[in-house]
């Protein structure tokens, strides 16, 4: 594989903490955490250190063997019953002092960056119902999504009564009776697969009731935190708005460095300078966000090559084909080939 190439794979996307969640589950059924770790290319001591990152595609192989080696396809439903708020550091404090579950929810929204750079959250109300979102940069494990929401909607019966359930809930992927087992016993409401994005809705005056935990003293001191955090994390957080920026917009053709400055609210120079501060080029980050993109679409196999070739905003495929060769040093196939399960 190319220099290139193993940067777009490396590259730090999610918080690295969510691993704790998985290696309490995998103990509780009695598998060698440490060991499947290794396997998934990941050494060291875990922690809870905000700055800990890790690369989506590693998480993703981290959940493919959890999966592997229990046999629990619905393995992140599983996980979440281990994940803690301080999993995911001050966001959590801050969660937990929320003045509402609307508050819970926006809050996310705000500081999902936080958590990591694949995944942009939303929050969208109209009369009588509100949705929460989330739109995907990259293709994403499905264990990985279920631990996440899960995780999301224990958070909140915690906070408002065990009773507590959305009113609808869309569902990424295909259905399978297991599935929809599963997803009913925990969400315990209407459920539709193969959409889009996930989501969860919510009548909206449910989620406006005042929280007994609320606290703004504790929400005002654990936001300074993150926003000092992200502070902090300047640099990559110009790579992963640009990233997002590309994933939206490489179908359309020729998205430009322009294009992308003009998205920012800022010159085409001022965005040069950020990119030249954050140590790389416009150039890069197109052929880093395509090749990471293509990567995660060819070991799907959701996508034909001709649906790759689109989606990735080349003309052709033969044209696909050779910048793929350069950039990881054999043909897309290949990766079709050998994630055959």
């Amino acid at each position: 594989m190319t220099k290139q190439a193993s940067r777009a794979v490396a590259t730090p996307n999610t918080v690295a903490s969510y691993l704790l969640p998985i290696v309490k589950a995998l103990e509780s059924r009695g598998i060698d955490s440490g060991s499947l770790l290794k396997r998934a290319g990941i050494a060291g001591n875990l922690s809870s250190d905000p700055t800990a990152r890790l690369s989506y595609t590693r998480m993703g192989e981290v959940f493919r063997l959890a999966v592997e080696e229990t046999g629990d396809a619905q393995f992140g439903l599983y996980a979440s019953r281990y994940m803690l708020p301080s999993h995911i550091h001050a966001l959590g404090t801050a969660l937990l002092a929320s003045s509402t579950l609307m508050d819970f929810c926006v809050r996310i929204e705000r500081f999902g960056l936080f958590l990591g750079n694949t995944v942009s959250f939303y929050v969208h109300r109209t009369d009588g119902e509100t949705k929460f979102s989330a739109h995907r940069t990259v293709l994403l494990r499905t264990e990985a999504i279920d631990m996440f929401w899960s995780f999301i909607l224990r958070f909140m019966r915690h906070l408002d009564c065990e009773t507590f359930n959305p009113s609808h809930v869309d569902i990424p992927g295909t259905h399978s009776p297991q599935r929809h087992k599963a997803y009913s016993d925990f969400f315990r409401c209407p459920l539709s697969f193969g959409c889009e994005e996930f989501a969860l809705y919510f009548d909206s005056k449910a989620l406006e009731k005042p929280l007994p935990t609320a606290s703004s003293e504790l929400v005002q001191l654990s936001e300074a935190v993150i926003r000092s955090y992200l502070a902090k994390q300047d640099k990559a957080d110009i790579v992963s708005q640009i990233s997002r920026l590309l994933v939206d917009n490489l179908p359309n053709g020729n998205y430009t460095k322009a294009c992308a400055a003009d998205a920012l609210n800022m010159s085409p120079r001022t965005l040069q300078n950020k990119l030249n501060e954050a140590n790389t080029t416009w150039r890069e980050m197109v052929d880093t966000t395509r090749y990471t993109l293509a990567i995660s679409y060819l070991e799907s196999h959701r996508y034909t090559l001709g649906e790759i070739t689109y989606m990735l905003g080349f003309n052709d495929t033969s044209s696909f084909s050779r910048a793929f060769k350069r950039w990881a040093g054999y043909a897309p196939g290949e990766v079709q080939e050998t994630t055959k399960h």
